[in-house]
């Protein structure tokens, strides 16, 4: 894109290669004259380079207790470091924050939607460290976490060697009573366990694009005298999943009648706990209340599998190249002209339905104009955003690149947003000017 050829570099277990089928991705760039190369964190980084963007999958070796896994993360971190003009996908921090569930579950708590809008929620959750009944079941009270509740490793994808006390086949635990707290293996996070027929929604994400998958998941669920039940999450809700644990009672149907999810609104949540995180490759786990019809989040994945996702690689190149366009626009501050910008290009931005409940105005003024022949989209209305409302372009949770702008903008390369004309130095326009401002940043 800058006449230098796009290079890849890549890590991710053999297993992780496996499961995607990564050598179709492999063929996908070779095709599209883009150079893939995994990274040998056994030699130096720098004589493997130079590389436009590099891909990971390193939560394994970020949970892992092992000298050997640490020192990759800090090789891989202080190369990263020493070559900013890198584009990383994901951010190494952001992704660590998200493997712990009691930073993960805050994150989520602390979204503007779920603390202004009673339609999404994340259950009562609580980390228990002792193996001390009484202390755990006051633990739980002040939590306000109830029974049955799920039980869940502290840190989410625990490398074997790093948790002895952990066995990968019982990942979790269902508890129903107070006598069951004897049975936790600590550390873990306590979660209200939600019922909801059974069904869990994977929204799987790249970058501004979502893809909604269902799954079954646990049957309904009470507070009972039963004793604990240990489980494997890959066990119950992978596609094929057939287990005594997903198959949901005919009475509870009866009772408690199927909620059909609304897309819109799924959508809508998991945009804004990404802007949050700060991830273009997540996984988020979504479950529908019965009765209530309130989405919650009952976990979060960093570079999930991907599974039933039409097209992923296409998808995943897509996005590698919009990053390499807007990041290297961002370092010379200015707009990319159209002929920059990959084929298909998605320009992605909030438009006017997309406002909702959660989100409300930071008390400017702000319009955002988009081009038509890359979005394919007619003229945003002038309107009023909501308070905290972000545009939705890449990089998620990358709001303060351009200071010279007055409202913080997560895709200042292709829109205009402004708070006050007079110190942004954008005149203020119409949408009958919108080709003259467009023009003006070399769009047309």
């Amino acid at each position: 894109m800058d006449g230098r050829p796009t290079r890849i570099g890549y890590w991710m277990t053999e297993k992780k290669i496996r499961r995607l089928n990564f050598e179709e991705f492999v063929t996908i760039c070779r095709n599209a004259g883009i150079e893939l190369v995994k990274i040998d964190f056994d030699q130096p980084l720098d004589a493997q380079g130079p590389f436009s963007v590099i891909l990971h999958k390193l939560t394994d070796q970020m949970t892992a207790a092992t000298d050997g896994a640490r020192n990759k993360i800090q090789v891989f971190q202080h190369y990263i470091d020493l070559h900013p003009e890198i584009v990383v996908v994901d951010p190494i921090d952001n992704v660590m924050r998200l493997l712990d569930r009691r930073y993960q579950y805050q994150d989520v708590k602390d979204c503007d939607l779920v603390e202004k809008n009673c339609r999404y929620f994340i259950p009562s959750f609580v980390e228990l460290t002792s193996t001390d009944v009484h202390e755990n079941w006051r633990r739980l009270q002040e939590y306000s976490v109830r029974f049955p509740c799920v039980c869940k490793p502290s840190v989410s994808h625990v490398f074997p060697s790093s948790s002895p006390s952990i066995d990968r086949d019982e990942e979790m635990a269902i508890i129903f009573n107070k006598k069951g707290l004897a049975d936790i293996k600590k550390p873990c996070i306590a979660q209200s366990f939600i019922n909801h027929n059974a069904r869990l929604f994977k929204i799987f994400v790249v970058g501004q694009k979502q893809f909604i998958v269902q799954r079954p998941s646990i049957r309904n669920l009470y507070d009972c005298d039963q004793e604990t039940i240990y489980f494997n999450s890959n066990d119950v809700s992978k596609s094929n999943s057939s287990s005594v644990l997903n198959q949901l009672d005919e009475k509870d149907l009866s009772s408690h009648p199927l909620i059909e999810p609304d897309c819109k609104k799924m959508e809508l949540f998991v945009r804004g706990i990404q802007r949050k995180i700060g991830l273009d490759l997540l996984g988020v786990d979504l479950i529908i209340e019965n009765d209530t019809g309130r989405y919650a989040v009952i976990d979060i994945n960093a570079f999930p599998g991907y599974d039933g996702v039409p097209e992923f690689f296409n998808v995943l190149l897509q996005l590698i190249l919009e990053k390499i366009v807007i990041f290297k626009n961002r370092a010379a501050h200015k707009f990319p002209a159209a002929s920059e910008l990959p084929p298909n290009f998605s320009n992605s931005v909030c438009r006017s339905g997309e406002v909702d409940d959660g989100e409300e105005s930071d008390g400017g003024w702000n319009q955002v104009y988009s081009d038509t022949r890359l979005s394919g989209t007619s003229v945003i209305p002038d309107r009023t955003l909501g308070p905290k409302e972000t545009c939705s372009f890449l990089p998620p949770g990358s709001r303060n690149f351009y200071t010279s702008l007055p409202r913080q903008c997560s895709h200042p390369a292709l829109c205009v947003c402004y708070k006050d004309v007079a110190s942004s130095g954008i005149a203020p326009v119409t949408n009958g000017d919108r080709t003259a401002v467009i023009n003006r940043f070399g769009l047309l």
